[in-house]
């Protein structure tokens, strides 16, 4: 039987995130917020652009370094403090006025699922079922 090779972009982030204290695919996973599947996708496919950019973020390493190995490894303080991040205070004006147009079934099934996750904060599943409520659409 041979042995897969991991992708080379994996493979530089895993060490970045060892450089971090995360070692392994299932921490990185963890860290990312991305399920162990996608990080094991990565390992046969590569890293996707959304995960390197996520790296960038919490690591400073550049994500073009992390695709394809691009120097300079890290960004600068400026290129990454600059960056665009969601604020809380968005996410939840965001999320009342998505609950503001739901009938009152909908409202408090989505009012559920919150509570959820708010116990199990890595699910994916509740993550996807809260949002397709949020949309207006089935579950």
């Amino acid at each position: 039987m041979t042995e897969r090779l991991r992708h080379e972009s994996l493979t530089r982030l895993l060490a970045v995130a060892a450089e971090h204290q995360i070692v392994g695919p299932a921490a990185l996973a963890r860290a990312l917020n991305e399920s162990d599947q996608v990080v094991t996708n990565w390992g046969r496919r590569g890293v996707s652009k959304a995960g390197a950019l996520n790296a960038q973020r919490l690591f400073g390493v550049s994500q073009a370094w992390v695709l394809n190995g691009t120097e300079p490894k890290t960004v600068s303080a400026p290129e990454f403090s600059s960056l665009p991040e969601p604020t809380v205070d968005a996410a939840i004006a965001r999320i009342a006025r998505a609950l503001d147009g739901l009938p009152d079934a909908a409202r408090q099934q989505a009012g559920g699922l919150l509570q959820a996750l708010s116990l199990a904060p890595d699910s994916r599943r509740l993550q996807a079922s809260l949002s397709s409520i949020l949309a207006n659409r089935q579950p």
